[in-house]
């Protein structure tokens, strides 16, 4: 069942509570200051004017984000290897690269530095994930209802279109606000830097490019995750309702839908994945690296690489959205469920 949206009203003031929320805890990550009071308190300032479908969203999200990023983090670690390979490698073909077996890759990580280097980057990492994720899921739901007003439609009318276009607004908002702990992250789990601590990356970035390396590879990320959203919740929410005319409701079609979700979003967004992750693994470096930009990488892979080198790590990408999709979706959905029971 689709909740009722609330009142536009409402709906700004929620959504503008959770950004604030989100781009103050990132902040303090950012500088360095790791004061647990601080950012708890104030995320209970802004979760404290959420009315309260708004909120179960927003608990619900952050705490199966969080849970998902732990489970899926050596599967991403794995990806962020391979596809940082053919820079490393100064021109080797994304082939090479991507047929590395993923199995191999994990061993290596291993082998390099245990459990720590298949978790590499977990703070980061988590942190993004509570703040892209819950925030998208908040603004989801309105930014859905508000799109259906306007073309006619019922508010409680689950439809793809208006399902795909939500899902990309709100994940480019959503990154937009999370980029800079996209950026920590991806540097965390680079080979050469694996040893690093959070703070310690954070001071390198700032030493090298000032506060525009933390927004490094914007663009491709705010593409890469309007795509993923829009595939992920657009084709999630088709899913549900179909595999439950199958299955019935529960636990078996939220991971049937989680599935198709995790396959259209791999697909969709590989490609802008990668450019991402080449420009923010460059972040901290030489400026020579990544001063061409977007287009200027992603011809610089076509023509040192090949144009399958814009899919490359796709094995680990497709198994981790998988793994990530099928934890969330289960996760939210059963929090959800706990949160709004009486």
């Amino acid at each position: 069942a689709v909740p009722v949206a609330p009142s536009p009203a409402r709906c700004v003031d929620a959504d503008a509570s959770v950004a604030v929320a989100c781009f103050l805890c990132l902040a303090l990550a950012v500088q360095g200051l790791q004061s647990s009071t601080l950012v708890v308190q104030s995320a209970v300032v802004a979760v404290a004017s959420l009315d309260n479908a708004a909120w179960v969203r927003f608990m619900a999200s952050a705490c199966a984000a969080a849970f998902a990023e732990f489970v899926s983090l050596p599967i991403d670690v794995a990806k962020v290897r391979l596809q940082l390979r053919g820079r490393e490698s100064h021109g080797r073909t994304a082939t090479s690269a991507s047929g590395v077996c993923l199995l191999a890759c994990l061993r290596q990580l291993w082998a390099e530095g245990g459990p720590a280097a298949l978790w590499s980057g977990l703070e980061p990492a988590v942190l993004r994930q509570v703040c892209y994720t819950s925030l998208c899921m908040v603004l989801y739901e309105p930014v859905r209802g508000y799109i259906a007003e306007h073309m006619g439609l019922d508010v409680g009318t689950v439809g793809i279109l208006q399902g795909f276009v939500a899902g990309a607004a709100s994940g480019a908002i959503a990154v937009a606000i999370s980029n800079p702990v996209d950026v920590v992250k991806t540097q965390m789990q680079k080979k050469q830097h694996n040893s690093e601590g959070l703070t310690d990356v954070v001071q390198r970035i700032w030493a090298a490019d000032g506060l525009g390396g933390f927004w490094s590879g914007m663009a491709p990320n705010v593409a890469r995750s309007s795509l993923s959203s829009a595939a992920e919740l657009g084709s999630y929410d088709q899913a549900a309702l179909t595999a439950a005319t199958f299955l019935g409701p529960g636990m078996p079609s939220y991971l049937a839908a989680s599935t198709a979700a995790a396959l259209c979003s791999a697909l969709a967004c590989t490609p802008a994945d990668v450019v991402k992750t080449r420009l923010m693994g460059a972040a901290g470096g030489s400026r020579a690296d990544d001063g061409t930009g977007v287009v200027g990488t992603v011809s610089e892979m076509i023509a040192t690489e090949g144009i399958w080198s814009l899919y490359a790590g796709f094995v680990p990408i497709c198994l981790r959205k998988l793994v990530w999709c099928a934890t969330f979706f289960a996760s939210y959905e059963a929090l959800r469920t706990t949160l709004i029971a009486p």
